[in-house]
């Protein structure tokens, strides 16, 4: 049996590079984070009764647009000067990039891969870090909150799988509440809550919701007109920012627009969309419909392994479809980072597949990887980098990887089902 690496070491090595680039940013003057800079001071409006939603706090798109609720989580870090703020967020963040990839490789190895399988955690981890890195880059450098949220959501994922807390409603529920704070933060994440109800998890459905209706309410201890008022701004900025989401360059409304209708054939944009909409919902409940069929033919043991494992790679699968379903910043395709974690260790397992078809598989995945992180603008030069933009080639390299994961997660289970045979 090899011998363990010592934990210290990766703490060690990650610290050295989260302070090696904190220097970069400092030295180079490009330590502005302007996300965050966003989150505090929308945090120090409400604080002082002013203005939070319609006022440009930042550069490009610097308008704060999510709940009022999150404002209040944002309220300690706004109580501070910002240059300290601005640091403790960036050790967060720091810190929830580095968890978001190690906890996500572990999930996988807890619940998706056997522990008899060989699982190269290192070279994937690494692997991993190469292929997002632009966005990686871009979340730290922007101070976002991407990878918050998945932290957040791989804890509740975890929570909803361990075998203890399987009979437990407190713990589902709980699992259930950590998804609310992370929808109440981003509402897209409302995604989860059909899939909560397909897999039949009703305790993490109850408290997923139990959690949306008191943070909704919450501003009610600023006073009933001032929560209205808030409420009402947030979700005009919210209508405003989503007018134009068929549009988005990497969204699968664009791409199905680009393949099918081009520029001869113009379907309205709300037709499209809830056409489109109501296609990927039916995909998603065939996909748990297909892989619940399949655990019934199992029992015991091998049964509750199945469900996990098949819940886990649904979990991974709508994290990574959700920035292809909205109109966002290209560092929220971080999302599909676990997802990128299960293909790169999917394929260093054996699957039952014939080798030119592996080959070929291989290829595409290759290709997903480079569309999905190969757009450095330093590297690629202003003009290919614009068009890569222009194109939507991040989104669609985001659906190869999801397309892909989806054809490895069926070869895995044929190779299983023929093991057993």
């Amino acid at each position: 049996m090899p011998k363990r690496k010592s934990p210290w070491l990766g703490f060690a090595v990650c610290l050295a590079a989260v302070l090696l680039f904190l220097a970069y940013l400092i030295t180079a003057q490009r330590f502005k984070l302007r996300d965050f800079e966003v989150y505090y001071t929308a945090a120090k409006h409400l604080i002082t009764g002013q203005q939070v939603y319609g006022i440009p706090f930042g550069l490009g798109s610097g308008y704060y647009k999510y709940s009022p609720f999150a404002l209040f989580l944002f309220i300690p870090l706004a109580a501070l000067p910002f240059p300290i703020s601005k640091l403790i967020y960036y050790f967060i963040l720091a810190s929830a990039v580095i968890f978001g990839i190690y906890f996500s490789d572990k999930i996988l190895r807890k619940f998706v891969f056997s522990s008899v399988e060989p699982h190269p955690t290192d070279r994937v981890i690494l692997l991993t870090a190469l292929i997002g890195g632009f966005h990686y880059y871009r979340e730290l450098i922007l101070g976002n909150i991407n990878m918050i949220l998945l932290g957040i959501l791989l804890i509740a994922l975890t929570i909803s799988n361990t075998d203890r807390f399987k009979r437990s409603f407190i713990s589902q529920s709980g699992s259930g509440l950590l998804l609310a704070i992370a929808i109440m933060i981003k509402p897209h994440f409302i995604i989860f809550l059909p899939a909560l109800a397909f897999r039949k998890k009703w305790w993490a459905l109850k408290g997923a919701i139990a959690g949306i209706v008191f943070a909704f309410f919450f501003p009610l201890v600023l006073g009933f007109q001032k929560a209205t008022r808030l409420t009402m701004d947030w979700f005009n900025i919210m209508k405003l920012h989503n007018e134009s989401v068929v549009g988005a360059e990497n969204t699968i409304f664009a791409w199905t627009n680009k393949i099918f209708f081009g520029r001869h054939i113009h379907i309205p944009e709300k037709i499209l969309f809830i056409s489109l909409l109501c296609l990927v919902a039916l995909a998603i409940a065939g996909i748990i419909y297909f892989n619940r069929r399949s655990e019934n033919k199992t029992s015991g043991q091998d049964k509750q392994k199945m469900i996990i494992s098949d819940w886990t790679f649904e979990f991974f699968m709508l994290l990574a479809l959700v920035p292809n379903l909205t109109k966002t910043d290209t560092e929220h395709f971080l999302l599909s980072t676990p997802l990128i974690l299960f293909l790169l260790s999917a394929l260093n397992h054996p699957v039952q597949i014939k080798k030119t078809s592996k080959w070929i598989l291989i290829s595409i995945v290759c290709l997903a990887f480079i569309l999905y992180g190969g757009n450095w603008h330093d590297l690629i030069g202003d003009k290919l980098s614009k068009l890569w933009d222009d194109f939507g080639l991040l989104g669609l390299g985001n659906m190869l990887i999801i397309l892909c994961a989806l054809v490895v997660h069926g070869l895995r289970r044929k190779t299983h089902k023929t093991a057993e045979i």
